[in-house]
């Protein structure tokens, strides 16, 4: 007899929240077009709802959950279900690498879940080293942060994030879900979103040193990107110099980064490179 989860809230240490709603549960599952012998990955399975929907779909499936309890609850309520391997561990930390390696090579690798609101970037980067190992991933987020993600130059919405998943990822937004949709219900709306690794053509280090160059051009929207520049400490170029290679770069000095597209962040990067003036 699987036991009863007697909690009537999530734990708020975990920004638990958990989804109940089965229609919203089928269709989010329905975007994992994955084949029956291939392997999905679910983070955050809290209560197991969507991973019985993913056991429809595949026969092999990793659920990661820090809860331990939760875990407990999920050994028991999936205690016959033998395609399944619950992992009790932090996302944030856990060897992505490992649980990857120890799926069987022929199958091909899925993500999915319903992602923390308050980690769920950070999810995000982390997965970003892996991204040309699985097929897509169909995540939950705060709806925000997806407006964030798929926003474009010039909107006030477009930030490190945008550029940063722009780079990385194919994205695309799915659809909206109610708050009525939880138990306990947020006080956030959330939105389902499919990303799919790009590969950049670039180097590991022309990578770094783009993400580096997004970080310091965001950091404070309200200042210009020269300011933003010229206060990190990372130009080596003095104030008549760096408006120099702005303009050359097509970028003028009064701009934010907010106004410029991903294209001209690459073209800044390989400039700066060339002129071996970023520290």
């Amino acid at each position: 007899m699987t036991m009863k989860w007697n909690r009537k809230a999530g734990k708020r240490r975990f920004s638990q929240v958990f989804l109940i709603d089965g229609s919203v549960l089928r269709r989010i599952a329905g975007y994992v077009k994955c084949e029956p012998d291939d392997h999905i990955i679910e983070i955050g399975p809290g209560r197991g709802a969507l991973t019985s929907y993913l056991l429809k779909k595949s026969s092999s499936v990793t659920a990661i959950e820090i809860d331990s309890e939760l875990i407990h609850y999920l050994q028991e309520k999936f205690q016959e279900e033998v395609r399944l391997k619950l992992v009790n561990e932090d996302i944030l930390k856990v060897d992505i690498e490992r649980i990857i390696n120890e799926i069987d090579k022929s199958r091909t690798i899925w993500f999915c879940g319903n992602l923390p609101y308050d980690i769920g970037t950070a999810i995000l980067f982390r997965l970003t080293p892996y991204r040309l190992r699985f097929e897509s991933a169909v995540f939950m987020l705060q709806r925000e942060v997806v407006d964030r993600i798929v926003s474009s130059p010039g909107s006030s919405q477009y930030g490190f994030i945008s550029a940063y998943i722009d780079y990385f990822f194919e994205k695309r937004k799915l659809f909206n879900v109610s708050p009525k949709s939880f138990r306990p219900s947020p006080a956030v709306h959330s939105t389902v979103i499919e990303l799919k690794g790009k590969e950049t053509g670039d180097s590991p280090e022309f990578e770094e040193m783009l993400v580096d160059l997004l970080k310091i051009s965001f950091a404070h929207k309200r200042k210009t990107l020269f300011n933003n520049l010229s206060s990190s400490g990372r130009i080596k170029a003095n104030r008549e110099e760096l408006v120099k290679l702005l303009n050359e770069t097509g970028i003028e000095s009064l701009k934010r980064a907010e106004e410029l597209d991903l294209d001209i962040f690459k073209k800044l990067s390989k400039e700066l490179i060339k002129q071996d003036i970023f520290s």
